[in-house]
């Protein structure tokens, strides 16, 4: 039996020398095969169906392991933004409880503030879909805070502004979600 799937994300990210095609955080390996009955894409993994409904913040609101992140989104008016339209996704790098819980009292003061938590919280959202394919080392991103964010991969895994993505290529119908063992702070904050 043949299913149909959507595919929601098309991305492009070119590198020097080097362009990486994803369709919904598969990457593209061989496009425009002829097929008897259409064109096939090969793929490096296997795509799932989008949970019908699943934007971001229904997301977060059912992830036990980001109830902190979410609670911090939704007094700050932010959780609300990240429902965009699919036609314009974005990236969340979303730090778990446990990361929260590992903020030291000075760190967890700062979030206190409504003006400097806004800042940390759109330090973890792009304005675009970024899938895992899609990063390359020493990639500079710019978060909505207006901030730089340094990825950095290597033998022992992939680092946005120095801390560990620890869960990758979370798909929803409005963007992509990544799982952080720390949260991010911006410079000077």
């Amino acid at each position: 039996m043949l299913v149909s799937l959507k595919l929601f994300f098309k991305d492009v990210f070119c590198v020097p020398f080097l362009q990486v095609v994803t369709a919904s955080g598969a990457q593209i390996l061989k496009a425009d095969v002829p097929a008897s009955n259409g064109v096939v894409h090969l793929i490096d993994k296997v795509m799932y169906p989008i949970p019908y409904g699943s934007n971001l913040p229904e997301f977060l609101a059912n992830a036990p392991d980001l109830s902190t992140l979410t609670y911090l989104l939704k007094n700050n008016s932010i959780l609300t933004n990240l429902a965009t339209d699919p036609a314009h996704p974005l990236t969340l790098f979303a730090p778990t409880d446990t990361a929260f819980s590992r903020l030291t009292e000075a760190q967890q003061e700062k979030l206190k503030d409504k003006k400097t938590a806004t800042r940390v919280l759109t330090y973890h959202v792009l304005n675009h879909a970024l899938y895992h394919a899609g990063m390359y080392n020493y990639q500079k991103l710019t978060a909505l805070s207006g901030d730089s964010i340094l990825v950095e991969r290597g033998v022992g895994g992939t680092s946005v502004a120095g801390k560990m993505l620890t869960y990758f290529d979370i798909t929803v119908t409005d963007g992509v979600i990544y799982k952080l063992a720390e949260v991010m702070f911006p410079p000077g904050v």
